[in-house]
């Protein structure tokens, strides 16, 4: 069952606020992951740095379009990694380079996601402290702006630290003015003790399956990308 202090939102129960029982649904999970544009630029980079990683690793050789992409890409990305590797006086490597590439476009990923539960503490029109790390870290940063870009670009950054978090609580539940961190066994739990409890107008996206999703369609972009080469084309 939620504390009492995380039953409320914006002044009124959670069941007081839903109509319809909820559910995990595919649905839910494709639309997390696949329908905003910054997921789609995401899966794409990571799929070309993942191709180019691949193809040098294999020493494959690349056709005239694909050298193209891949030098598209290094003339690009690799100058960031530079930039961002500067200070510290390392010599990447190309593989070096990708992989960095990787590692920060899961942190924008984390950071997005940490963003979402912020901006949802900023709109909902009763703030309460809770038990989750993530919530409470979210409660304080409410209407802080300057600490709100520096705690989610340094927690992006940080992102391996966050997992066991994100495993432990996995579902965002959102609504229209609200969002936080929860268990499957959380809501299962609340459900069983308030049987007439509905969620209409909430949505509830598990992260490791939208993770999951992603990963399946950069694989499936990477494996088009060599079937592709290898056949010719271009």
């Amino acid at each position: 069952m939620l504390p009492p202090q995380r039953a409320l939102i914006g002044g009124r129960r959670i069941s007081d606020r839903a109509k319809d029982r909820s559910t995990f649904d595919w649905a839910t999970q494709l639309k997390a992951a696949f329908t905003s544009v910054s997921s789609w630029i995401g899966i794409l980079l990571a799929a070309v740095a993942v191709f180019t990683w691949f193809a040098r690793t294999m020493r494959i050789s690349l056709g005239e379009v694909f050298s193209r992409i891949r030098s598209a890409y290094e003339a690009l990305f690799y100058p960031i990694a530079d930039f961002v590797t500067g200070w510290t006086g390392l010599d990447l490597t190309p593989t070096q380079k990708d992989l960095l590439l990787l590692y920060m476009l899961l942190a924008g990923a984390f950071a997005l996601t940490l963003f979402v539960i912020i901006t949802g503490f900023n709109k909902a029109t009763s703030k309460t402290a809770n038990t989750s790390a993530l919530d409470t870290i979210a409660h304080y940063l409410c209407h802080r702006p300057i600490q709100q870009t520096a705690v989610i670009a340094a927690a992006g950054l940080a992102w391996p630290l966050l997992v066991p978090v994100f495993l432990a609580t996995p579902v965002l539940l959102r609504s229209s003015d609200f969002a936080m961190l929860w268990s499957w066994a959380g809501i299962a739990s609340y459900n069983k003790a308030d049987p007439q409890t509905s969620w209409a107008g909430w949505a509830f996206i598990d992260l490791r399956a939208v993770f999951v999703l992603q990963t399946v369609a950069i694989a499936a972009v990477v494996t088009g990308l060599a079937l592709c080469n290898a056949a010719g084309v271009g």
